[in-house]
């Protein structure tokens, strides 16, 4: 791995500006724009960029991987972990969003299903000429589309598939962004685009996520409550002997004594015999004017995901689901076959993924791009959510926490991080309806997402979520003050046992697993989220770090955010340096 430090103030050279979409510079611009052109005009196949939130890594990276596209004969490929995110990114960088089929859907039949379900019931419904919107009878090459909504809005006004609508647009154009996961589809992307991989240079935006779920080891995943539909489905359609043999095997899945995780045996009937089964149900539905979407189907391709004969049983709140696990070799498929990689990130690990993907990465790394005092941070002692340590003290310490943060954050906006949703549920279960409060819950779509982000930008206030979720990642959510509490380590599990081992294996050591496979990915998540505070010049904040075991762990943390860590407190000195901060010019 060749590590490159960039430097402050240089000017973007002139052959690569006129991509550059903004009048003026932030403060490693112009180094991350010219270094990234170079590395990949000298030959360089895969460069990671390191640089704090709101350093403008898109602007920069997009005119230096534009220029060397448009030299080269190439075309490039813009990944980012949300919908939301493709139409920011497309509209920054003037370029052509996809979205999945499901999101955009507009046929009523399909509109509602889950994934697997609708991928099934679209499918059909096209193959059978029974959808009124495709094949798609219009286009809109001179009408700029970014969102969601307006590829609706055109497909109803058109009565055209809008999915089809955005496929065909995209034939002409030479950036696309889409989701992280739109890759599973990228082949049939990519021939509706003409080209193959060596074509296209890759852009992996938020790139740490592509590593993360990796190390979960999870391909796919299916609700035990799907199964239940399963067995009612076939026996409505008569395939009774199925049906059965589904029900015995959920009965032995819920009862199951479950903590987290548990190693099972693969109990499900063949696949084939769930397509057999699953098509003439589907048929039938079809011959019905029903959405042909059968359950059966979605077990199905569950089952057919499945390598080996063990699934991982975990639980999440009051719900059981069946996983299908795999080894980390998806990252290596993932990054293989470019013209050339670029993956962007505040958080990342690019040692975990030189190893990975077996070809040597050059690293180019930013410091903070604001002024000094513009992000503070603070680790406070005399607290902890390590599981031995969550207690009754701890939810009446977090508490006060979150009602000392309600009234320094009178008149501003804070950020309240928790390590789950049980905690979260327990902390704010006596104060959610207070007034100034807006609280994350589990299970919200992306409009609801927005929605909350929206609203917490206009009215301020504190929002509580949790980490890893989708607003402590992607989101500009410009706060004063920002609280971790905890830290969001991935409990001891059958998952994570696993992962330590396949990671042993890879990197040669149990000790480099532990640290790659379980600290690094949580304090990134933990960063992550603090980094939502702070996204432009004009903003500043102080983020305060809630546990213990940060003061042992500052160490790991990336090195633009670790310079901003001040002082060590005690829990019962934070109404004094909240106070104190507030005050400060």
């Amino acid at each position: 791995m060749i590590v490159h430090e960039l430097e402050p103030g240089a000017e973007i050279v002139d052959n690569i500006r006129r991509h550059f979409p903004y009048s003026s510079l932030r403060r490693f611009q112009g180094d991350m724009a010219n270094i990234v052109y170079e590395r990949l005009s000298t030959g360089c196949r895969d460069v990671v960029v390191e640089a704090p939130t709101g350093a403008g890594k898109t602007a920069a990276v997009w005119c230096a991987v534009k220029s060397f596209a448009e030299e080269n004969g190439l075309r490039v490929l813009w990944l980012v972990r949300t919908a939301s995110q493709v139409s920011k990114v497309a509209r920054e960088i003037d370029a052509s969003p996809i979205f999945g089929r499901r999101m955009l859907c507009i046929n009523p039949l399909c509109s509602g299903l889950d994934q697997k379900r609708f991928n099934n019931a679209c499918y059909a419904l096209r193959i059978a000429g029974k959808c009124e919107h495709y094949p798609a009878t219009a286009s809109f090459s001179d009408v700029n589309i970014y969102s969601i909504h307006e590829a609706k809005e055109l497909g109803i006004a058109s009565s055209s598939c809008p999915y089809e609508l955005l496929a065909r647009s995209i034939l002409g154009r030479d950036a696309v962004v889409a989701t992280h996961r739109q890759l599973r589809f990228m082949e049939l992307l990519l021939s509706r685009w003409a080209c193959g991989r060596r074509d296209v240079i890759l852009v992996v935006d938020e790139g740490h996520h592509i590593l993360n779920q990796s190390i979960s080891l999870t391909l796919d995943e299916v609700s035990l409550s799907t199964l239940e539909k399963a067995v009612d489905e076939a026996r409505r359609y008569g395939f009774n002997d199925l049906a059965k043999r589904i029900e015995e095997a959920l009965a032995w899945y819920c009862g199951v004594r479950l903590g987290d995780d548990a190693l099972v045996d693969d109990l499900l009937p063949t696949a084939s015999e769930l397509i057999e089964a699953g098509r003439e149900v589907q048929e039938t539905q079809l011959k019905e004017g029903k959405s042909p979407s059968p359950y059966i189907l979605a077990l199905a391709d569950f089952k057919l995901s499945i390598k080996g004969d063990k699934l991982l049983l975990s639980r999440r709140g009051s719900k059981r689901y069946l996983e299908a696990i795999g080894g980390l070799d998806s990252v290596e498929a993932f990054y293989g076959g470019w013209a050339a990689t670029v993956t962007i990130s505040a958080t990342y690990d690019p040692a975990l993924l030189e190893s990975l993907v077996g070809r040597k990465l050059h690293v180019l790394r930013a410091g903070w791009p604001f002024e000094e005092n513009s992000l503070r941070a603070c680790i406070v002692a005399g607290i902890s959510t390590k599981y031995d340590k969550r207690d009754d003290k701890m939810l009446s310490d977090v508490t006060w926490l979150l009602q000392v943060a309600r009234q320094i954050a009178s008149g501003g906006r804070t950020l309240f991080f928790l390590p789950s949703y049980e905690i979260l549920q327990e902390v704010v279960g006596t104060v959610e309806a207070e007034p100034g409060l807006i609280v994350e819950h589990p299970g919200m779509n992306q409009e609801e997402v927005e929605d909350v982000s929206r609203k917490f930008l206009a009215k301020g206030g504190v929002l509580v979520s949790v980490f890893n979720s989708r607003l402590s990642e992607g989101l500009d959510l410009s706060a004063n003050l920002v609280v971790l509490v905890g830290i969001p380590f991935t409990p001891p599990t059958s998952r994570t046992r696993l992962a330590t081992q396949e990671l042993a294996r890879i990197l040669g050591s149990e000790e480099k697993a532990v640290m790659h496979g379980t600290i690094l990915p949580a304090l990134n998540a933990a960063i992550q989220a603090a980094g939502r505070a702070v996204r432009g010049p004009e903003d500043r904040a102080i983020v305060l770090m809630c546990d213990d075991r940060y003061r042992r762990l500052v160490r790991f943390l990336p090195r633009w955010f670790r310079e901003r860590v001040m002082e060590t407190v005690g829990l019962s000195d934070v109404p004094i340096l909240l106070e104190s901060w507030r005050v400060m010019p």
